[in-house]
């Protein structure tokens, strides 16, 4: 990708992420937008239309555009390189459903995310889909269930942190 239109594109991205962090998720929207229309001429990128769809779908669903939140981070699928990209885009997807309260489909990609997280062998991303399955859990009165990966977590922490200690 030619140097200008990269960096265009980049400040187009990062321009929308500080709107969203400003509370103004439909100006944001519109920046990454603009960034996919000049990915139109580079159809081999996937790393930027990933990030974009995933953002995308992110503020689409706080603005209440639950459909298109879904579609576009079905999109990002597509673009995912690996295990760990798999499971970032099904994490996002089970946050819009829960944010549907429609249990089923919340819990279900939830666990997707768990399964492409322990694929990808990061830690942190094991750790973060146990911790986003749990809260589903609890989002949806599930109680023991939230507590059973509430609990994989502290305990996977505290291992990490003990590992880390005996390692000084």
């Amino acid at each position: 990708m030619e140097m200008m239109i990269g960096r265009k594109l980049w400040h187009l991205m990062y321009k929308g992420r500080l709107l969203a962090e400003m509370d103004d998720e439909k100006a944001a929207i519109e920046m990454n937008l603009k960034a996919l229309e000049i990915l139109q001429d580079y159809p081999v990128d996937t790393k930027y239309r990933r990030l974009i769809y995933s953002a995308l779908g992110l503020w689409y669903g706080n603005c209440g555009l639950n459909d298109k939140a879904l579609e576009v981070l079905h999109q990002s699928l597509h673009y995912s390189f690996d295990a760990k990209d798999t499971a970032i885009a099904y994490i996002n997807i089970g946050y819009i459903y829960g944010m549907r309260n429609m249990q089923d489909s919340a819990i279900t990609y939830q666990r997707k995310a768990v399964k492409y997280a322990m694929r990808s062998k990061d830690r942190s991303m094991i750790l973060t889909s146990w911790h986003n399955l749990s809260i589903c859990y609890r989002h949806f009165e599930n109680v023991d269930s939230a507590v059973v990966y509430a609990h994989k977590v502290l305990q996977h922490l505290s291992l990490w942190e003990w590992k880390s200690r005996c390692l000084l």
